[in-house]
């Protein structure tokens, strides 16, 4: 890390989800969602970010060095929910076997209709028995897909206990 730049500690409101990203201390606000858009796909226009420690929305113009951020800067990201009913098309990557495949589901789903669904897909799988991941985060049962930034095109990661 040069002097030019610093790490960013992003958080779910939730604390479900936490990862960091290197950005330039010229970057804007707008860029720093940029490059959450690139690590979670959640859009830009679906994100709100705040100062953790001056409880106070970033601003899309300002840059992250006349915020004065000191390095780590800790952020809080609020994703704004999908109308009610809408459904994304997800993947559901099985690496031990070499298998994927698509699934609609709504993000307000919790985790453990979306192992539902998938074992009604592949028959040979128990829901007790399998572990789901997001952005290398274990997936908790009773949470909502939302909860770990799963939106459209997201890849979730499914091993057997």
């Amino acid at each position: 890390m040069d002097k030019d730049s610093m790490i960013v500690c992003i958080e779910g409101m939730d604390e479900v989800v936490s990862f960091t990203i290197a950005i330039p201390l010229a970057a804007t606000f707008l860029q720093l969602k940029e490059e959450i858009e690139a690590k979670t796909g959640v859009m830009v226009e679906r994100q709100i970010i705040f100062d953790k420690v001056k409880h106070e929305t970033l601003p899309d113009n300002f840059t992250v060095n006349n915020w004065g951020f000191q390095s780590p800067a800790e952020v809080l990201l609020m994703v704004l929910p999908l109308p009610l009913g809408t459904e994304i098309n997800i993947t559901v990557s099985i690496p031990t076997i070499g298998d994927n495949f698509n699934l609609m589901v709504e993000d307000k789903q919790t985790v453990l209709e979306l192992k539902r669904k998938i074992c009604s897909i592949r028959n040979n799988i128990d829901p007790d028995e399998i572990l789901l991941y997001h952005l290398v985060t274990e997936m908790e049962d009773n949470k909502q897909l939302c909860k770990y930034f799963v939106n459209q095109g997201s890849k979730i990661i499914l091993l057997f206990q």
